[in-house]
């Protein structure tokens, strides 16, 4: 059986950051998310567009909680997978 291209990406990021093991998922094709705190976010960043190619940032989303704000960043690479 082939691993598909986004639970390849999955391996990839955890191989690299230990610390996502648990916190990235595979929803569905075309679909990765990966819960990312502020001090780890901007290492997975730089290794998400010079590494596995997500060169295109689509929409940042924002959410304040009352007590927290977060950020959700759609990233795609030219084959379609998005993640975040």
């Amino acid at each position: 059986m082939a691993i598909l291209k986004e639970e390849r990406i999955q391996k990839d990021l955890i191989a690299k950051f230990a610390f996502l093991d648990g916190k990235v998922r595979v929803q569905r094709e075309r679909r990765i998310w990966a819960e990312v705190g502020y001090s780890d976010f901007r290492p997975l960043l730089e290794f998400a567009v010079k590494d596995l190619d997500f060169v295109f940032l689509c929409t940042m989303s924002g959410l304040d909680d009352g007590e927290n704000f977060s950020f959700i960043y759609h990233l795609t690479r030219q084959d379609g997978v998005i993640r975040w």
